[in-house]
């Protein structure tokens, strides 16, 4: 089931669950919020803030039932300053700023997470000692009502110095046990923040979800734009010792940001998975369609066994990316962009579970990149990028080859010949006719021929 939400922009948004309704939080301009009632959603009361933007950072519920809920993030104020802020609601309904004086202090807020007593936010206060004017300290505090904040003793955490460039970025708890990162590592409280030591998470720079007799997950992502990113996985039943779980190839690869609930069964892992056209050449070849595209997944971890969600119901999955997602009682809530907000509601326990799909293989000619030997009278695959045009393409057989002139279509021309680019990266084919002529085509189309030259190759800009 889809439910509307009125969007104010391209921002970060968060559901929060727990014993009330679900609510969802965004760093709109300057705040917005939406409760989740049953088929209906209703837009939360929000006073007018004394700031301009507010970049959120985390939101969570109470311990209790009777607990507010608490959203901390950064406020950009009027007069091109920011600082740490935060906002509070009884229900979720109708929201406050936070005045309190401890916060107010030059740095950002990160995370949020509810404790056994009440609230830590965590991130970074700038330090004025330092020779670098946006360098943060890993900063944390803790708060009983949402409303009152004091500053942690963080006690060395984020280096032998305290230092840590970024401050920190993420926060879990699991009743007075509390888990903080930063890109360096994490360090663990067992009292609530009293005293710390080094953790043994995996350093991913995030931190666990689930807890109690459902254990424990750890994701994050590996891997750059240039080889593409992949998930990786950890689970633990009591927080201390970790195995690996990461997800099996081809079911989460290319989800560089990933994001992880716990559910009734275990945890579900989701995100925005993209094809680079440059990073995986080989995958544009075999779904020239999906190249380049962003597509949302959500994948489920029960039992020890990975399993692909069939959302196919929640439209166009080129359109479908995910930018929070939660477990409420028995639904799945998933909520996308594109044209304002949407909220998806499913059945968590009717979705189908589907087997992790195998990789695609890609058939036909071999795929080959600039520099390689070619053999007279095959056929290969090469990228061609054209955003100069298609007037070189590459170094083969120890030569620089540039296009024939008068033959195939003209620069100008290339983006209105319906050929298959993608990122400025065209999709073909290249035959090498003789030793000093290579045809690349683009189905029947030749784009151009090409001819060995002893210039260097042109610059593009």
């Amino acid at each position: 089931m889809a439910l509307g939400v009125d969007d104010e922009g391209d921002v970060a948004v968060e559901v929060v669950t727990g014993s009330g309704p679900p609510v969802i939080v965004a760093g709109a301009r300057p705040f917005a919020a939406w409760v989740v009632d049953g088929d209906r959603v209703e837009r939360a009361e929000v006073p007018e803030l004394p700031w301009r933007f507010f970049d959120l950072g985390g939101a969570t519920r109470g311990p209790d039932p009777e607990s507010p809920l608490v959203a901390v993030g950064v406020a950009h104020l009027d007069d091109d300053s920011s600082r740490p802020g935060g906002l509070v609601s009884a229900d979720g309904a109708r929201w406050e700023p936070v005045t309190d004086d401890d916060l107010a202090v030059p740095g950002v807020l990160s995370d949020v997470a509810a404790t056994a007593d009440g609230f830590v936010a965590v991130g970074g206060r700038i330090d004025p000692t330092s020779e670098y004017q946006d360098e943060l300290v890993p900063a944390a505090w803790r708060s009983v009502d949402g409303r009152a904040w004091e500053q942690l003793d963080l006690d060395g955490v984020g280096g032998p110095d305290g230092g840590g460039g970024a401050g920190l970025t993420a926060v879990a708890a699991d009743g007075e046990r509390l888990w903080v990162s930063d890109s360096a590592g994490t360090w663990v409280s067992p009292d609530g923040g009293e005293t710390w030591e080094r953790g043994k998470l995996p350093p991913v720079g995030g931190a666990p979800v689930g807890g109690g007799e459902g254990g424990f997950l750890l994701v994050g992502a590996i891997g750059g734009v240039d080889e593409g990113s992949r998930v990786v996985a950890w689970t633990s039943p009591d927080g201390e010792a970790w195995e690996p779980a990461s997800p099996p190839e081809g079911l989460l690869d290319r989800v560089a940001f990933p994001l992880a609930a716990a559910t009734p069964r275990g945890f579900v892992v989701g995100g925005d998975m993209s094809i680079e056209a440059f990073a995986d050449p080989a995958a544009c070849y075999v779904d020239i369609v999906a190249c380049g595209q962003n597509r949302g997944v959500v994948a489920a971890l029960e039992d020890g066994e990975w399993s692909l969600l069939d959302t196919t119901g929640a439209g166009d999955p080129a359109s479908w990316r995910p930018d929070a997602l939660a477990v409420s009682d028995d639904d799945l809530l998933v909520v996308t962009p594109g044209g304002g907000f949407t909220l998806w509601r499913h059945d968590l326990a009717g979705l189908r579970r589907l087997e992790p799909p195998e990789p695609p293989a890609l058939t036909g000619p071999p795929l080959v990149e600039s520099g390689a030997q070619l053999d007279v009278g095959r056929t290969y695959r090469y990228p061609l990028y054209v955003h100069c045009g298609a007037g070189y393409l590459g170094q083969f057989n120890g030569q620089h080859w540039y296009a024939v002139p008068g033959e195939g279509i003209d620069d100008e021309d290339l983006n209105d010949a319906r050929l298959p680019i993608v990122q400025n990266e065209l999709f073909g084919e290249m035959t090498v006719v003789s030793e000093d002529r290579i045809e690349y085509r683009a189905g029947d189309v030749l784009v151009n021929a090409y001819q060995p030259k002893p210039d260097e190759p042109p610059t593009c800009e």
